[in-house]
Order: structure tokens, then C-alpha cells, then sequence
């Protein structure tokens, strides 16, 4: 998928590679998998990352500053 986006972007910008990228958190290694491509590429690329407020782990992990688990109700995340 990032290779397509990757072909994507250079299609409209005339080769250009992106510098920002957006990853969503929750979704096993998808923002790791974003954060090692685009670095990988080049080490100056910023990447954001979001996540629903109501199963923030990746910012709580953050603030604690360890792997911290949160509790969180049923959401379509369990359908996957």
C-alpha cells in the first residue's frame, strides 16, 4: 500500500517524494510499518499519527512512557 501511495504522490508532484505522512494507530503494526518506510526513505520525513480518543494507547503508552493498555468498550475495530 505504501508503494501505491508512493506512486501516487510522484505522479502528481512530477517525482517529488513525500515529507509528511499520516498514519492511523490501533491497527497491529500499521503506523510502524508508515513510520519505517517513510524514515527509511529519509530520515527527515514527519509522520502524525492519530488515533480515536476512546483507545488513545499509543498516547498513553507515550505519557507513561512504557507499553500501556487501556481499557475500551466494543469498537469496529473488533470486526477485523
Amino acid at each position: 500500500m505504501l508503494t501505491e501511495a508512493d506512486r501516487q504522490v510522484a505522479d502528481i508532484t512530477g517525482g517529488k517524494r513525500p515529507n509528511l505522512a499520516v498514519a492511523s494507530v490501533g491497527v497491529g503494526c500499521w503506523a510502524h510499518s508508515v513510520v519505517a518506510h517513510y524514515k527509511a526513505l529519509d530520515p527527515a520525513s514527519a509522520i502524525v499519527t492519530v488515533e480515536p480518543d476512546t483507545a488513545a494507547c499509543f498516547k498513553e503508552s507515550l505519557h507513561c512512557g512504557e507499553l500501556t493498555p487501556i481499557e475500551t468498550a466494543d469498537t469496529i475495530m473488533c470486526g477485523m
